[in-house]
């Protein structure tokens, strides 16, 4: 029987453990992207960015693919 509580006592925490934690997301990107970026959208809300917003002379496919990595974080209601 003492076997079966360690068992169960393990399997809880290792559980529990697993539905508490949080997924650490990395995205890579370059200081120059990032820099264009807050540029671009300087203190606007990316929860509310429209594909009109990316009509800037310095928007490119990688500030595009970091916006909506943000957004769709934002919109998943995980915290950047």
């Amino acid at each position: 029987m003492p076997k079966t509580a360690v068992f169960v006592v393990s399997l809880y925490f290792a559980l529990s453990f697993s539905v508490f934690s949080k997924d650490v997301i990395s995205v890579p990107v370059d200081r120059d992207i990032y820099h264009y970026t807050k540029k671009i959208f300087s203190n606007r809300d990316l929860k509310h960015i429209t594909p009109e917003a990316f009509d800037h002379p310095l928007c490119q496919r990688d500030i595009v693919d970091l916006v909506l990595i943000q957004k769709a974080l934002i919109l998943g209601n995980s915290s950047i």
